[in-house]
């Protein structure tokens, strides 16, 4: 996490005792994308159908 935001947001994060959304979470930067409830595990599987997966594992540093 301290690669996607830094050090002193990393550590307000994990201290302050706050419940994030995944919308909080994605606007920050710390994760590529958000699924409607209980669709996780389906949109993963569509990205791996689809390749989308391989772009991310070809190139696991994009994003940093």
């Amino acid at each position: 996490m301290t690669k996607k935001v830094g050090f002193n947001k990393a550590n307000e994060i994990i201290n302050s005792n706050k419940t994030y959304t995944a919308a909080d979470i994605h606007q920050m930067g710390i994760i590529d994308r958000v699924c409607d409830d209980g669709m996780g595990v389906p949109q993963m599987n569509m990205d791996i159908i689809k390749g989308k997966l391989n772009e991310q594992a070809g190139n696991p540093f994009k994003n940093l």
